[in-house]
């Protein structure tokens, strides 16, 4: 663990700074409403033996619970001295576990690994992997500069892959070893229509550059760079590629073709084609716990940069994305079905969400993925940190638009948004909703965003607001209720992104489920064109201090801060023309 615990963002001091963070907002919580006093404080119960365990080792991980000081996740016991007292004892063993003596080191170069830019290096890593699993784990270092490119490689329990510094750990170019991921398919899946009656035709092969699932203890360390080869052109011709495209040319291509009505995609017409192509992703860890992501820079992504399904204990620290803004699906972080999940220090600008926290699809077709053979599970995503990162381009943080499975407890703060697309957003519709509720989304800064603030049960259309309601089939009804967003400013300079025209935003509910307890407290938005935010079906909600300039005049807001869709100037702390 000494070894793990030099990655950067990952250290007993640091450690000791994110959670002292994390039990000041549940204090300040307090001061704002109980619900988010509840939810922060649930996530700290969830988080200290997490973060703690990483450094100190899984053997003491007792001690790092607060329970065990006497923290209860109730309504009225304060716990403040209680996680104190559990974050010194867990810091305290993981400085002396820093000093305990180095992990096992297993050199992909003992195994014929060479870091050329031309040879296939996947056996080589993958026998180091299998040899540090063998004696109980340990690190696998892919140090020493220049490229080594790889193959789909697998990750096992209590072994952690370092890419050193100045080193580029490459995919390989060669699509015919690699099948789509997708959210609603189990990991690998495996099918062929002729015998389960459905489907797409899979042999299941890797889905993933770097994969792990059903482990745990593992992840990816270093400062190092991940390049998933997406923009490069394939290594040859395949029957579905003959042009020998790269994977986002082929997914540029698809794009287009998808705007033709009924158009489904050959192959796998049981993928909503708003899903993108189906493609593979650059990392995914699936059914593991305690997984560790620290340090690396990704690029270059074929798809989702990385994809955490259905992972109990997290934490993703100091991880660097950095693909064009045009790049198809890129998303660099989307949790599925995840909990006990803390993303600190991102910096992320990508071609769609920076991170997406999703639970899953209904289950195509009919949910019978859900069911056995295949058994995807059926989790919410819940207890999630988003803090102290950064957002370049891309969609921005988003919930949704996959909620199935519902989200819960979501605590998001200290992040800056520069040119993303949106800055916090939920996304979820009549056919893909569940319960998705006790959020705190704070001290958030944005520069040149179109959409600093986007709440939607109407995915993937908003009806305008002359129209008073869409046609839907209802199958998965949303509820998003019990949201708090607070302090968030946005200025619209045009400096980091010139053509950006930042609006006042948008907070849409259904009207048979309309959005429940929204507090909105020191939003600041201010424009370079005159604006205002929509609200429309919202019940028992409030706003305190929010101002967005300049306003525009006429209709539909004539003036307000707020427009009238359903009344809603007359919320507590709406008032019209008051400016708040």
């Amino acid at each position: 663990m000494a070894e793990i615990l030099k990655a950067p963002g990952l250290n007993a001091a640091s450690n000791r700074v994110i959670l002292s963070r994390l039990a000041l907002a549940a204090s300040n919580a307090e001061d704002r409403s109980m619900t988010a006093a509840i939810m922060v404080r649930s996530i700290l119960l969830a988080f200290v033996a997490l973060i703690c365990t990483a450094g100190a080792g899984h053997a003491q991980a007792s001690a790092c619970d607060p329970r065990a000081y006497g923290a209860a996740d109730d309504r009225w016991t304060d716990n403040a001295t209680a996680i104190r007292n559990a974050i010194d004892a867990c810091t305290a063993q993981a400085d002396e576990a820093a000093v305990t003596g180095p992990a096992a080191i297993c050199d992909p170069r003992a195994y014929g690994a060479v870091n050329d830019g031309r040879t296939d290096n996947a056996a080589a890593i993958q026998n180091a992997i299998e040899a540090c699993a063998a004696r109980g784990g340990g690190i696998v270092p892919v140090d020493g500069g220049g490229t080594y490119v790889t193959g789909p490689i697998s990750l096992r329990s209590n072994v952690f892959l370092r890419i050193g510094d100045g080193t580029t750990l490459k995919n390989t170019t060669d699509h015919a070893r690699y099948q789509p991921a997708f959210i609603g398919y189990p990991f690998q899946f495996r099918n062929d229509p002729a015998a389960t009656g459905g489907g797409p035709s899979l042999p299941g092969l890797p889905e993933a550059m770097i994969s792990a699932s059903g482990v745990e203890n593992t992840g990816i360390i270093g400062t190092g760079t991940l390049d998933g080869s997406g923009a490069d052109q394939a290594a040859g011709p395949t029957p579905d590629n003959p042009d020998a495209l790269s994977w986002w040319q082929l997914a540029a291509n698809a794009k287009s073709a998808a705007s033709a009505p009924g158009y489904t995609y050959p192959g796998y017409p049981d993928i909503p084609t708003s899903n993108g192509l189906p493609r593979p992703w650059l990392i995914e860890f699936y059914d593991a716990s305690n997984v560790v992501v620290s340090g690396i820079t990704v690029t270059n992504s074929p798809m989702w940069c990385l994809g955490l399904r259905y992972v109990k204990g997290a934490v993703v620290s100091g991880y660097t994305v950095r693909n064009p803004p045009d790049s198809p699906n890129t998303d660099g972080v989307d949790l599925v079905g995840a909990e006990n999940v803390m993303l600190v220090k991102l910096d992320i600008a990508t071609g769609d969400d920076n991170v997406a926290i999703k639970s899953g699809l209904p289950g195509v077709p009919s949910g019978a993925y859900y069911a056995p053979p295949y058994n995807l599970p059926r989790t919410p995503t819940s207890n999630v940190v988003v803090a102290d990162s950064a957002f370049g381009r891309g969609h921005g943080l988003s919930v949704g638009s996959e909620t199935v499975n519902g989200i819960h407890r979501i605590w998001a703060s200290d992040i800056t948004f520069a040119g993303t697309d949106n800055g916090f957003r939920i996304k979820t519709g009549r056919d893909r909703g569940n319960q998705i509720d006790e959020m705190s989304i704070q001290n958030l800064t944005m520069t040149d965003v179109p959409t600093p603030l986007s709440i939607s049960e109407y995915y993937p259309t908003i009806p305008s607001p002359s129209v008073p309601d869409i046609e839907q089939a209802i199958t998965n009804e949303p509820f998003v209720h019990d949201i708090a967003v607070a302090d968030v400013t946005a200025t619209n300079p045009r400096t980091v992104r010139p053509d950006a025209v930042t609006t006042g935003g948008l907070i849409i509910g259904v009207p048979e489920s309309p959005i429940y307890n929204l507090t909105l407290d020191r939003i600041h938005i201010s424009a370079a064109q005159p604006t205002y935010m929509r609200l429309r079906n919202l019940v028992d909600s409030s706003c305190s201090d929010v101002t967005i300039t300049p306003l525009k005049e006429g209709a539909p807001n004539d003036g307000s801060t707020f427009d009238d869709e359903g009344g809603l100037r007359n919320a507590p702390g709406c008032a019209a023309g008051s400016g708040q």
